[in-house]
């Protein structure tokens, strides 16, 4: 195992890149099983601990994954992780493990852009995120769900509840922002910031009966030309936000502002 005490790592337009280590294999694997292996392959495999890490810029990079779920334990210390323009991802966390929840402890901002090929759970039920404050996420085509709908075991309580802003943009075939069972996490929400995606609620559905969506810190709530929105959440519901400031709804033509946003 090979330590790096290196703390930003930025990596730009290297298509031909497979792994951060990597070693040559013996033997008769034809060029298409190789491609076939190394695009499975995980950019961080393992072999080298980053406990020092704060940093990662990854830009057009041809990989499906970035992380295995059994090699987040190298990189503690992790608080900014920027991905932009990677066209074949599909998980920023491939899961190795179904059994036990893994965590980036540390990471405090996440940003992806451009990564057309993801098309759900960016955040997945099996990671743990105990010190996110920042989540931007835009021009994401296919993307359907950000986050997984089952976030409520025992595991998962303090997950997301230092979130501060929630940015996305250009999510057409998004579904909707939150899942109901995330919503109860986010103590600390203060900016949400939503444009230009396909969502027709903001939280989505998942049980019968009235529903009440406390978001205690918010303060800014933006919806811009969201030309499918027509509800805050499909059911009866009651919002309390005691510290909104700025309510900003622009182009988004099939709400009715009396039904959405029912405040106390």
């Amino acid at each position: 195992m090979k330590r790096s005490f290196w703390r930003n790592l930025y990596l730009f337009n290297l298509p031909k890149l497979r792994s951060f280590s990597y070693e040559e294999e013996v033997g008769s694997t034809s060029d298409q099983e190789r491609q076939m292996k190394d695009t499975l392959m995980p950019l961080f495999d393992g072999k080298v601990k980053f406990l020092n890490m704060k940093t990662i810029y990854l830009r057009a990079i041809n990989l499906k994954y970035v992380f295995s779920s059994s090699t987040l334990g190298s990189f503690v210390q992790l608080q900014r992780l920027y991905i932009r323009y990677c066209r074949v991802l599909e998980e920023i966390i491939r899961i190795d493990d179904l059994k036990n929840n893994v965590e980036l402890p540390s990471l405090k901002t996440l940003r992806i852009t451009g990564c057309h090929a993801m098309k759900s759970f960016i955040f997945s039920d099996k990671v743990i995120f105990p010190s996110l404050e920042e989540i931007e996420i835009s021009d994401m085509d296919n993307l359907e769900m950000i986050w997984h709908n089952q976030l409520e075991d025992s595991q998962n309580v303090q997950n997301y509840q230092k979130l501060c802003k929630v940015s996305v943009k250009k999510c057409q075939s998004l579904k909707n922002l939150f899942p109901a069972s995330v919503v109860g996490n986010l103590l600390q929400l203060k900016d949400i910031y939503v444009e230009e995606c396909g969502i027709k609620e903001i939280v989505a559905k998942e049980e019968a009966g009235d529903r009440t969506f406390v978001f205690s810190e918010l303060t800014s709530l933006s919806l811009h030309n969201l030309l499918e929105l027509k509800c805050f959440y499909p059911s009866i519901h009651t919002i309390k936000w005691p510290m909104l400031k700025k309510l900003d709804v622009i182009g988004c033509d099939k709400i009715d502002a009396s039904e959405l946003f029912n405040i106390q």
